[in-house]
This record gives structure tokens, C-alpha cells and sequence, in this order.
């Protein structure tokens, strides 16, 4: 009933206002004579209204079944799409109102047409009018009676309202009234959006998954409870998977959109939102410990040793505890059948690997400059290298495309993982990680210090893309830093050599290659403090984006394919041999986001070059959620959670990427109306994706019992 009221309430009151407008106008200008073509227009909006609602219903009694639903399905995404239309057009169009009516009056009265005033009057009407059948009929479905009452409670309020307001006896805030009640209306959207993805998966046009949860023990639909939330927020006692990501997709972009983003803009003097954690350098104890010379060194001497230890029990098989070597991983009732029982398997492949991942969300390349005992292996040999070779000081600098390296190597050792036993056999992955030290070994004897962690790690690569969405960041103070001659951020001092990533911390924008270790801060003097540890918002690097890398963008696009082939080894293309499905998928996938580029790019009027460089970070926060899957796969079986992870990964990770191609279309594409056409194809390349992995872990039949 409350839904009812609301939407009835307010779009009739919008026309209301407008026909008052129009009245006031014409006994202004003294053709008060004319209003009867005013009101003959408005009462023909009004029929006209009814006879919409009256034709939809005809057409809905003549389907049953599947094209029931589909019907419902459509009509439900019309009410929310034209719901949502009419909140923007009057949020942006509210205090021109008045001025365009005025001259469209002054216009049909010069030139004789009065006709003209009857047809705006009828305009006014029937559109409102039909925002508010569209509504209605999906509310009238479920709780006939009460969306009756609804409306007509809405239509004498509004009658109320007005006259009162135009007899001046009541002073009400139109303003404050249709922002808070477009917010509302967008909830309201919401759960339409949310009916008519079920309703379009019970009829078949959009593909079936399980329930997310079941609360119908606490207020089920047919309920009181169940029924009201129902009408104002599309409350389902059982939604499916999609329907939740669908309805909490559609609240996420509307609101993103509807949110006034220019006070923000004005406040960021890290060009981007950055939060830095203590204001005051020298008094805060994380400036504290990152100053400590010791500290970083005591992390990697740790890691190290556990390393050289799991190394041990991988090569002799050696047992500890419940790790016997003997069958599949096994803690209690906890099991992953695919993994040999031994340590090394267990804290590799199950604990680290999910983690760092995770890490590269939350923490950025913590894992790369503090942590890991490669890092700590070649800084070693490296200085001893300089200290012999006097002429080592003044190593080979990397190739100037050298960046094309990191791909290879993470798409290389990806594929030896899957070929060869590697994940479950713990002495095949021992070896892969001796060869992978031997290598980094002869990388950093052959180069400059710091080269096989910025151009060839392929850990180091993947966390490298997946820090542009981290939450933490370290920037720097653009003015302070200005003002600085010696800048020993980038030499090095006696507390910290200079950054082992060849980056100028000064001038950084991007977390992509910084490693975290935070030399620059140590080197910073603490009465300058110019370099900041902070926390942002997760992604805000890409919103347009910050220093984008043709060959990073397409590397994502290319990685979409190799995680399906690697999360479904041996079921997709089963009868082809699996290297060439490996690399036959990433070919594609890699063609596909060159054809959607080529779209946008004529659709936004951008340039292609433009559209590959940048378009491909909209897909990043998916490559997190599928990366996570893909290679998560014997954690997730282990604790029994890949279902649930899978899905809320998939969701979650979804809404972030239609956001931040939003962002990416806002700040590339000049004139609105092309930015949405070029959102079309991109919005349907995530959700094509989406239902591909969703059909994986969260397939199931949707049959619409109403």
C-alpha cells in the first residue's frame, strides 16, 4: 500500500504542478479563458492512462505459462526503466520547468494554436500517467486490493496538497520532497528490476540459477510482512543468485550515478580520494616500524626460512603431524581430494595462494616488498655482486619493452601448473620453485637491482594488475614534494636503497608497479613527510583510468579466456588437446574485447587506440573474481565453499565492473547520449560472462509458482 501511495502521490503531484504552472501562467498573461483547453487536454491523459492500463491488462490475460512470465519479465523492466528515466529527468530538469512551459505557452498563444496548449496539457499527463499503470500493474499482481487503496490515497492527497498550495494556505517544499522521494522510487525500481529477472529466468530468456537463501521461516511472501516488504523494497522470501545481483547491480549504478560526485572532486590533493592513515608523520607508530631498518629484512629472513623448510618437506617427503604423504589432503573433516597429503601442498596451494591474492585487494604488492623471500634472496646476491664486481654498480638497464615479459611468464607458468602434476604432486612444485629462484638468481646477476621483481616475476605480474583495485595506496604530497631539491625519495639514504621498482614516488598516480616496501617513505625526511601510507576507495585509480598500458589492457581481456580453460580443464572442448584449448581460448577472448572495442569506439565517436588502451580495466575486478576461482579451486574444495565463494565473488565483482565501466565511459566519451549507447555492448560482455561462470556453480531450474 505504502508503494502504491508513494509513486501515485508523487507523479501525480508532478503533473499537478505543471498544469498549475500552465493555469497560473495563462490567468497571468489574462487568457485565464483558455484553461478549458488545459483541462480537456489533462482529462484526455487521464482516459488515455486507463486505457493503457486497461490494454496491458487484456494482454496479459491472453498469456499463460513461460510467455506469461516473459510478459511480466518485460513489463517489469519497462516500469523500472521508465521510473528511472523520469527521477533523472526531473532531478535535472526540476527548475527549468517552469521558464520551458512558459515559452511553449507564449508560443502556441503568437502563433493562434491553442491546440497547442491542450496537446502539452495531455503530454504532462499521459506521461506521468503511464509511469505510474507501469508500476501499479506489477504492484496489482501480488496485493490488488491494497495498491488500490494505495493510489487512491495518493490521488486525494495530491488533490489536497494542491489545492491548498495554489490557494497559498500551504507552503511545501516541492524541491526536498522529489529528492527524497526519487531515492525511494529507486528502491522501488530495484525490486522490479529484481521480479523481472525472475520472471525472465522462469520463462527462459535468461538463464536459470540456484536460490540464494531461503528466509520464508521469517516472513514468507504470501505473509503480511513478507507482503510489504514485497511492495516497497521487492523483498523475495527465495531469490535466485542472479536476481540479488541483478537488483543490488541495479541500486549500485543508479545510485552511483545519482550521487553529486563534484564536492569530491573538489577535495583531493592526491588527485585521487586518498585517506592518509596519520596526519602527523613523526608521532604515528606505522611511520614508526616502516622507519625501522630492520624491520622489512626481519619479515623476508622469516619467510625465507619457511620457505627453505616447506622446500624440505616437499623434496624428502617428509611427514609432520596429519601430513603423512599418504592419499588426498585431509584436516579433520575438512578434505581436497585433489592434492597430495603433504604439507607443502597444504600451506601452498590452499593457504598462500588464496590469500595472496586476497592480499593484492586489500594490502597491494605488500606481499612483494616485505614478505617475499625471493626479493630477499636477489637484494642479497646482488649486494654481494656489487661488492666484488665494483662495475656490477652500473648493471644493464632492461629492455625498454621489457613489460612484455610479465605477461609471458604468468601465461608460461600457468600452463606448466596444468600440464604437469604440479599443485599435486608437492616434489614437482618444489622444483618449480627452485627453477623459478635460478631464474630470478640469473636475472638480477645479469641486470640492474629490483629487475626480475618489476619485469619478470610472474607473482610480482599478477599482483601488479590486481593492486590497481587495492584499498590501501602511498601517495604523495604533490606540493611538498615540488619543494624538494635533494629528493633522496629517489637516490636512496642510509636507512633504505632507492625504490627497487625504478618509480619516481613523487609523481606516482598508480599502485601498479610499487612493491610496498616503502624505501621512499623511509627515505623521506620526517620533516617533509610528503609520503603517505593511506587508504582510497577500491579502483579509484581506473575510474578514468590513471596510466594505462595497452599491453595490461588486453592482457586482462586475454587472461577472461585462459581462467575458463583452467577452472574447466577437461570439460570444455574435452576432445581437444588441452594446449591448444588453452591457448585457442585466450585467442579468442582476446578477439572478442577487439571487437567490442571497435563497437564503443564507433559508438562513442572515440578513437580505437584510445578505447583498447583503457576499456579492458573495466573487466580487471572480474579477472580478480575468476583469477580467484580458477586457481582457488583446491581451497574452495577443501573448505566446501566454492558455490557460495563463487557466486558472491561473481556478483560482487560484476557490480564493481559495470561501475567502472561507467567511470571509464563518463571520462572518455564527451556527450552523455553516446556514452550510454557505447555502455550497451559493454554491459552485455559482463553479463555474457557473468552467466557463463554463473552456469558453472550456480545452474538451476527457476519455475515461477505464482
Amino acid at each position: 500500500m505504502f508503494a502504491s501511495f508513494i509513486v501515485t502521490f508523487r507523479e501525480a503531484l508532478e503533473a499537478a504542478l505543471v498544469i498549475g504552472i500552465i493555469y497560473t501562467y495563462l490567468a497571468k498573461i489574462n487568457k485565464k479563458d483558455l484553461s478549458r483547453y488545459l483541462f480537456a487536454g489533462a482529462f484526455g491523459g487521464i482516459i488515455a492512462s486507463f486505457g493503457l492500463a486497461f490494454v496491458l491488462k487484456a494482454l496479459e490475460g491472453e498469456f499463460s505459462g513461460t510467455t506469461e512470465s516473459v510478459f511480466e519479465g518485460f513489463f517489469g523492466i519497462a516500469a523500472a526503466a521508465v521510473l528511472t528515466y523520469m527521477v533523472f529527468w526531473m532531478s535535472k530538469n526540476s527548475r527549468m520547468i517552469k521558464g520551458e512551459v512558459q515559452k511553449k505557452i507564449d508560443l502556441s498563444v503568437s502563433n493562434g494554436k491553442i491546440i497547442g496548449i491542450m496537446a502539452l496539457s495531455f503530454s504532462i499527463v499521459f506521461r506521468e500517467g503511464v509511469e505510474t499503470v507501469l508500476f501499479l500493474g506489477n504492484l496489482a499482481v501480488t496485493s490488488p486490493i491494497d495498491t488500490l487503496i494505495g493510489s487512491a490515497s495518493g490521488l486525494i492527497a495530491v488533490a489536497l496538497i494542491s489545492f491548498l498550495m495554489f490557494r497559498g494556505i500551504y507552503n511545501f517544499n516541492v524541491s526536498k520532497f522529489f529528492r527524497y522521494t526519487s531515492i525511494i522510487i529507486m528502491v522501488f525500481a530495484a525490486g522490479l528490476v529484481g521480479k523481472a529477472t525472475f520472471m525472465l529466468q522462469a520463462g527462459g530468456l535468461l538463464p536459470g540459477t540456484i536460490t540464494a537463501w531461503d528466509t520464508s521461516w521469517l516472513a514468507s511472501d504470501k505473509g503480511i510482512i513478507g507482503t510489504i516488504l514485497g511492495a516497497l523494497i521487492g523483498y523475495t522470501a527465495k531469490p535466485t543468485i542472479l536476481q540479488v545481483i541483478f537488483y543490488f547491480a541495479y541500486l549500485s549504478l543508479i545510485f552511483y550515478l545519482w550521487f553529486d560526485k563534484s564536492t569530491l572532486k573538489n577535495s583531493m590533493p592526491y588527485g585521487e580520494p586518498f585517506f592518509p592513515i596519520g596526519s602527523k608523520y613523526n608521532q604515528r607508530l606505522l611511520y614508526k616500524i616502516i622507519r625501522m631498518p630492520f624491520v622489512t629484512n626481519a619479515t623476508r629472513i622469516l619467510m625465507l626460512f619457511i620457505f627453505v623448510l616447506l622446500l624440505a618437506v616437499a623434496l624428502f617427503h617428509i611427514s609432520i603431524g596429519p601430513f603423512n604423504n599418504e592419499g588426498p589432503i585431509k584436516l579433520g573433516k575438512f578434505v581436497n581430494h585433489a592434492d597430495g597429503n603433504n604439507l607443502f601442498n597444504f600451506v601452498l596451494w590452499i593457504v598462500w595462494l588464496p590469500l595472496l591474492t586476497l592480499s593484492g585487494i586489500f594490502l597491494g604488492r605488500f606481499w612483494c616488498g616485505n614478505l617475499c623471500p625471493l626479493g630477499f634472496i636477489t637484494d642479497i646476491v646482488k649486494t654481494v655482486q656489487e661488492k666484488i664486481f665494483k662495475s656490477a654498480k652500473q648493471s644493464v638497464k632492461p629492455y625498454k619493452h621489457a613489460e612484455l615479459i610479465l605477461p609471458v611468464t604468468f601465461v608460461l607458468i600457468t600452463f606448466v601448473t596444468r600440464i604437469f602434476p604440479v599443485q599435486s604432486i608437492a616434489f614437482y612444485g618444489a622444483v618449480m620453485f627452485i627453477i623459478i629462484t635460478i631464474v630470478a638468481l640469473l636475472v638480477t646477476i645479469l641486470f640492474r637491482r629490483g629487475a626480475f621483481c618489476r619485469y619478470v616475476c610472474p607473482i610480482g605480474g599478477w599482483l601488479a594488475r590486481l593492486t590497481r583495485l587495492s584499498a590501501t595506496a602511498l601517495r604523495a604530497e604533490h606540493n611538498i614534494c615540488a619543494t624538494c631539491k635533494d629528493k633522496p625519495c629517489l637516490h636512496g639514504t642510509k636507512l633504505a636503497p632507492k625504490c627497487p621498482s625504478f618509480l619516481n614516488p613523487s609523481t606516482m598516480d598508480s599502485n601498479s608497479h610499487c612493491m610496498d616496501c616503502w624505501a621512499c617513505v623511509k627515505n623521506c625526511p620526517v620533516e617533509k613527510s610528503a609520503l603517505k601510507v593511506g587508504l582510497r576507495f577500491p579502483g579509484s585509480e581506473l575510474v578514468e583510468p590513471k596510466s594505462p598500458r595497452l599491453v595490461e589492457a588486453i592482457f586482462v581481456s586475454s587472461l577472461m579466456g585462459m581462467y575458463i580453460a583452467v577452472a574447466r580443464q577437461g570439460v570444455i572442448l574435452a576432445s581437444w588437446p588441452y594446449p591448444v584449448t588453452f591457448f585457442a581460448l585466450m585467442a579468442v577472448s582476446t578477439t572478442i574485447y577487439f571487437v567490442l572495442c571497435a563497437i564503443v569506439s564507433s559508438i562513442g565517436h572515440i578513437k580505437f587506440k584510445d578505447t583498447l588502451i583503457k576499456l579492458g580495466y573495466a573487466f580487471l575486478p572480474m579477472e580478480f573474481a575468476t583469477a580467484l576461482i580458477a586457481f582457488g579451486d583446491d581451497a574452495l574444495e577443501f573448505f566446501n565453499i566454492t558455490v557460495p565463494i563463487a557466486t558472491t565473488l561473481l556478483g560482487v565483482t560484476f557490480i564493481w565492473s559495470l561501475l567502472l565501466s561507467v567511470s571509464l565511459l563518463n571520462h572518455n566519451i564527451p556527450e552523455t547520449r553516446f556514452r550510454w549507447r557505447a555502455f550497451i555492448p559493454v554491459s552485455i560482455s559482463l553479463m555474457m560472462l557473468l552467466f557463463i561462470w554463473l552456469s558453472w556453480y550456480a545452474t538451476g531450474n527457476v519455475i515461477d509458482l505464482t
